[in-house]
């Protein structure tokens, strides 16, 4: 990780927790967002991701509905507690990078949070493999539909994926499924 994206996420996070436990979000634009998740693909994807960025508030819609527009960099590390990572039957040797672009809607209740958002993804691997036969790039391109809720801070979230992979050598589609949690200022 290159210390300016560490700096970037440090600041975003010491942002969002002073911002949401001062209340200062009521009437501010841009917020900080920060996604943490698991996948699960119907070819074998299996992969965390962390994700940071802003969120800019567009209006509040007819249902009372805050709707933003969230943009995102991706990075998925090739492996998590010694377990090696693999999107489709293709694991990671090196970590992925990618961009979100999405509108996500939210409701404030009793305290309580809920949101669905609409999204694309795009993420790159440099180097995958499968066997002992390297592969190069591999892309994957998502449409992504979500769901959120929790209270004050932190939302889980849950999600399905329309994905397509590709690689050097051939190109295929699977729906993943995902879970996780999210800033919820």
């Amino acid at each position: 990780m290159q210390f300016s994206s560490l700096i970037l996420k440090l600041f975003l996070l010491i942002i969002g927790v002073v911002g949401a436990v001062s209340g200062t979000y009521a009437a501010f634009p841009v917020m900080p967002e920060i996604q943490a998740y698991h996948s699960w693909g119907t070819r074998n994807s299996n992969y965390s991701s962390i994700a940071a960025g802003i969120s800019l508030f567009l209006s509040t819609n007819y249902a009372s509905a805050d709707r933003t527009l969230h943009i995102l960099k991706i990075t998925v590390p090739a492996d998590v507690a010694d377990v090696n990572m693999r999107v489709g039957g293709w694991f990671m040797d090196s970590e992925g990078n990618g961009v979100e672009l999405g509108i996500h809607d939210q409701w404030h209740k009793s305290g309580e949070t809920r949101g669905a958002s609409l999204s694309l993804r795009h993420i790159r691997w440099d180097k995958t493999h499968i066997g002992a036969s390297p592969l190069g790039k591999t892309t994957a391109n998502m449409i992504h539909l979500g769901w959120s809720s929790g209270k004050t801070v932190m939302s889980f979230l849950f999600g399905i994926d329309f994905v397509s992979i590709n690689t050097p050598n051939d190109s295929f589609a699977e729906a993943q499924f995902m879970a996780g949690a999210r800033t919820a200022f």
